[in-house]
């Protein structure tokens, strides 16, 4: 007997010795405040541990060990104290990084445009034709503007025109370029690989003050199999087995974009995605190379471009692009008809960091993921961990102006993990919804909101209680229902006015001539390309009817009134001398 004690001595003090000269040998050390236990662990709630037998695998030897169960939140630590040696677990953060599958550059582009219009029996038609301004035509470029395209339109609402029955005609540029030189990257993302940080340091009393000897060390816990183990294997050996779910809250999978000055401000809204070229969404101005240019050369803008001519002869339009959203077209304001939020404002995101050459998105979660944890030590450990409270709540749930169905909750004297449990009635027989909240390991007031599903549609009777508290100590109330009006969308962009200067020699010059006149009867072409209908013939027969009569007039004038009274004036022999040889003869 006192041999087996005399051996349990001199096992202990080898341990302790082991231990100081190992402490020794760390050269960097820093020395804390005495009041350990209020920056590491908070108010500490002290955690059982029970006596458990192991047998080693493919082995027959029995190891005894001490395993410890409890809830772990984010941003909270726990201290295990073995020995003269304290371990500091904390939850430092949870990671959801997004794999980048496809990007592009764009830009909300400014549009500037330039018509020359030609009103029929107006002017020279040099200035407008289709064989310039064809839809598979590019008008030049410039320093300023680097895209360029032509548009003709065939037929434009005559106003101002000397003859107003006929359409008049339009030769439009429509040059673009990045609205104040900002570019922008579209990125499209996947489902994300969930990450959970923990820290491990280790810290030792040297004459009554604790010293950090070690870390922190940082582990990275994969939360795809939902189940983790590793062991610590600094001074003691402790094995650490997590289970964690991944979170509820995450980005939806599609379509995001930046600044390229400023690559962390991560933004959601209506994004083409790489193969699409929808002129109602952002992104359908990129740039490809060095070059700035419109999918499929521009057509789908060709064929938005409308155009009314207010001046012909001043060359005085009003434009618009049909079905076009996002740019700014020459004097008129931004009409950013989406909704465009930073990934920011989502109440689960702390911070987002963008990585292209990895390409990945890095978000940093608010609020985590509660992870149940099991230590198994050789010897028995004084653990203690951060205490969850909570003093009080109020909140409301609201379906918002986008469908947004969320729980917004204010917490008063909150810290550590609370648990929420909504139900139908104050008879708690149903949960409706459940979910976790961590708040840190310090005393605040503080805010959340949380998604729910579309199944809530009235108010909720809510219990929230803090982890590891006594049913006591749970705090419920009725929290009100309230629905929003759907959001009105924005009006399509408005006309703007231009000026396109043109010389008088150039466009619209006084002289005219029957082919402006008349365009059915001399330009057959204008008659083909406004499909010679039924219309177009009555037209054209009015035309014909009427010239002929005018022919016949002219005839008529010529043959019985003008080469008469010529005669007459010019005394010709020949009309005169009929005229007496018919009056002679009744004279005898």
């Amino acid at each position: 007997m006192k041999l087996r004690q005399w051996l349990i001595t001199v096992a202990l003090f080898i341990s302790v010795s082991s231990v100081d000269s190992r402490l020794r040998r760390h050269r960097k050390r820093r020395f804390v405040s005495s009041h350990f236990d209020e920056l590491y662990c908070g108010e500490s709630a002290h955690a059982q541990s029970h006596f458990e037998e192991e047998r080693e695998s493919n082995s027959s030897k029995v190891s005894s060990v001490h395993s410890t169960q409890f809830n772990w939140g984010l941003d909270n630590t726990i201290c295990i104290k073995l020995q003269n040696v304290v371990h500091v677990l904390k939850y430092e953060r949870l990671e959801q990084r997004y794999p980048i599958e496809s990007s592009y550059t764009f830009s909300v582009p400014l549009i500037d445009t330039n018509c020359k219009c030609h009103c029929y029996g107006f002017g020279s038609n040099d200035v407008c034709n289709v064989e310039k301004y064809a839809d598979d035509r590019n008008c030049s470029t410039t320093s300023e503007f680097p895209t360029c395209y032509t548009k003709y339109h065939s037929a434009v609402e005559p106003l101002d025109c000397p003859v107003t029955s006929i359409p008049a005609k339009a030769c439009c540029d429509i040059k673009l370029k990045p609205r104040d030189g900002r570019m922008f990257r579209a990125v499209k993302l996947q489902q994300p690989i969930n990450d959970m940080i923990i820290t491990h340091s280790i810290f030792a009393n040297n004459s009554g003050k604790m010293m950090k000897v070690l870390g922190p060390d940082e582990y990275r816990i994969n939360l795809l199999k939902g189940k983790e183990q590793f062991e610590l294997t600094e001074y003691h050996r402790i094995s650490v087995q997590l289970v964690a779910s991944s979170p509820q809250q995450q980005l939806r999978e599609g379509m995001y974009y930046f600044p390229e000055e400023n690559h962390n401000d991560l933004r959601e809204g209506k994004i083409n995605e790489i193969t699409e070229n929808d002129l109602d969404k952002l992104g359908w101005y990129r740039r490809i190379g060095n070059d700035w240019q419109v999918a499929t050369s521009g057509l789908l803008l060709r064929n938005a471009h409308k155009v009314v001519i207010k001046n012909c002869k001043g060359q005085v339009h009003m434009d618009q692009f049909s079905g076009t959203k996002n740019f700014v077209l020459r004097g008129t304001q931004y009409n950013d008809t989406y909704n465009e939020r930073k990934v920011t404002e989502n109440n689960f995101v702390r911070s987002v960091k963008v990585d292209e050459t990895s390409r990945e998105i890095t978000v940093t979660h608010e609020h985590g993921t509660a992870a149940q944890v099991s230590l198994k030590t050789d010897t028995r450990p004084n653990l203690t961990k951060s205490q969850s409270l909570l003093a009080n709540f109020t909140g409301s749930i609201t379906l918002d102006h986008d469908g947004n169905r969320m729980l917004n909750v204010t917490f008063f004297g909150v810290k550590g993990t609370v648990h929420i449990k909504m139900f139908t009635n104050d008879r708690k027989l149903i949960a409706t919804f459940a979910c976790t909240a961590q708040f840190g390991t310090s005393v605040k007031d503080d805010g959340s909101r949380i998604s729910l599903p579309s199944s809530i549609n009235q108010a909720q009777w809510v219990c929230i209680l803090p982890d590891e508290q006594p049913a006591k100590s749970e705090i419920c109330k009725w929290i009100p229902y309230e629905e929003k009006a759907i959001r009105t969308p924005r009006e399509e962009q408005s006309w703007s006015k231009g000026h396109s200067p043109c010389s008088q020699a150039e466009c619209n010059g006084l002289k005219s001539g029957i082919s402006d006149m008349f365009p059915w009867i001399v330009n057959f072409d204008y008659f083909m390309a406004h499909g010679g209908g039924l219309s177009e013939w009555l037209k054209l027969g009015i035309h014909v009817v009427i010239c002929v009569c005018l022919l016949i007039v002219l005839i008529l004038l010529i043959t019985k009134c003008f080469i008469p009274l010529a005669c007459c004036s010019l005394s010709i022999p020949f009309k005169c001398r009929n005229k007496k040889k018919k009056r002679t003869p009744s004279l005898f």
